[in-house]
């Protein structure tokens, strides 16, 4: 790894607030234990130039924050940069804890927008590599004002299982007692994580005969190598420059996660956008339990037929593409890939570039000006009529495999849905709210105008 020279501009950079949303005393651990070791590595937080002036902001709940100060690791972090409090309730009984995380985003990013500051965005959950935080402090003195990195879900238990492989870490490590950091490389992280990825995301694979049918990212395996070639729609802002906005819109965290539009509405389609494409530069893996949400890994028929597969993952990737849940921004960069690897790239990282940038332009209907010639009329109302029926046959399509994917959503949670509508019909006004936006979400769903 290349060492990151301090000059005038780093010593002089605005402040740097981490920002993270926590509560419970297991996710309260998971940030002790891992996301607050891991950014104790040496290139990471100890590795910035203007320490003296950084926080963290932590939203989390008066008990959890007491809990905290008794940490040794906690002590540790002290010595880089100032812990602040921002209070927030306990998350209330049936309210989604997305919708919960959006009160303590609203609150530590009006204050970072406020003072001006960076911003960098955490999950508690979350394991960066060293060096990570290094490079983000390099791409903001080269004046990006956004640095996003493709983000995934990853299983708990192998993750945790491939890390101890490692030598890198359990989940029994208890780094919050020991006062120790964690580290661990980017090319560490991705040997664990591809081997650890969570049902949803092995349902991302394009060439699985499960494919997901809303892949808000399609991966491929590289043959011979440790890794995989990775376009995304999903995105988790790791830095955000609040200096470089007039205006800042939170409105969207009212009932969506930060990882949502946030970025788009604050600075749309700016060329000031670093979007990190190599391992080897940021790499963060975030978990979840394999039985949290699991997803159906049995495969279908008709994606084991080579002709019909290709032709239902690529109508399926039209779908997911033109939901109006992403924003212009995350289209933009959705073609080119993500290279998470584990050793160093070759010519067969190529190989497999050109043949995902084929499948993806292929399945999106974009190509280069048609330059056909059409020796008669006959032959160009045969070219005309093949592509008319192509994408009609794909917009029919489209809709069943929409209408499909709604009804397995709202089944999955039947149970969950039958007691918030028991309890709006009791009048809970908070159930009744909950039911007025699912109603108005089944309806743009069914438009394809939302997930």
């Amino acid at each position: 790894m290349d060492s990151f020279i301090a000059t005038d501009s780093t010593k002089k950079l605005r402040p740097i607030y981490f920002i993270v949303v926590v509560w419970g005393e297991r996710y309260t651990d998971y940030f002790l234990n891992f996301c607050i070791a891991a950014l104790l590595s040496p290139n990471n937080i100890p590795a910035l130039h203007n320490r003296e002036k950084n926080k963290i902001l932590i939203s989390t709940t008066h008990e959890d924050w007491d809990a905290m100060q008794i940490r040794p690791i906690f002590n540790l972090l002290k010595q880089y940069l100032e812990p602040v409090l921002v209070a927030i309730p306990s998350c209330p009984d049936g309210l989604s804890s997305c919708v919960h995380m959006g009160i303590g985003h609203k609150l530590a990013t009006e204050i970072a927008f406020k003072e001006r500051a960076y911003a960098v965005l955490l999950t508690p959950d979350l394991i960066l590599s060293d060096g990570t935080i290094s490079a983000v402090q390099r791409r903001a003195v080269e004046g990006y004002h956004v640095v996003l990195t493709a983000a995934m879900r990853f299983g708990e238990e192998p993750l945790f299982e491939n890390l101890n492989k490692l030598g890198v870490a359990n989940i029994h490590s208890n780094f919050a007692k020991d006062g120790n950091p964690l580290i661990v490389s980017g090319r560490q992280l991705v040997w664990a994580g591809i081997r650890s990825f969570h049902s949803e995301t092995i349902k991302y694979g394009f060439e699985s005969d499960c494919f997901s049918d809303f892949p808000v990212a399609c991966w491929w395996h590289v043959p011979e190598e440790d890794g995989v070639l990775v376009h995304c729609l999903s995105w988790a802002p790791l830095l955000v420059d609040y200096n470089a906005i007039e205006r800042h819109d939170s409105s969207m965290l009212d009932n969506w996660t930060i990882d949502g539009d946030y970025i788009y509405k604050n600075f749309g389609n700016s060329e000031n956008v670093y979007v990190c494409y190599d391992s080897d530069e940021m790499m963060l893996v975030s978990w979840a339990p394999m039985n949290d949400r699991p997803q159906s890994l049995s495969p279908r028929n008709i994606l084991k037929n080579k002709f019909l597969g290709n032709f239902i993952r690529k109508l399926i990737i039209y779908e997911t593409f033109n939901n109006k849940v992403f924003d212009p921004l995350k289209r933009k960069i959705f073609f080119k890939p993500v290279k998470w690897h584990s050793k160093d790239l070759n010519l067969t990282w190529n190989v497999i570039e050109s043949k995902t940038k084929n499948i993806l332009f292929s399945a999106l209907g974009i190509h280069q000006k048609d330059k056909k010639v059409f020796k008669n009329k006959l032959n160009l109302y045969f070219y005309l009529f093949n592509k008319a029926l192509f994408y009609s046959f794909r917009f029919f399509s489209n809709f069943i495999f929409r209408f499909i994917r709604i009804f397995n959503y709202y089944w999955a949670g039947k149970w969950r849905i039958s007691k918030v509508l028991f309890d709006g019909l009791r009048g809970d006004p908070i159930a009744r709210n909950r039911i007025k936006r699912n109603l108005l979400n089944l309806k743009l769903q069914l438009t394809g105008k939302s997930q």
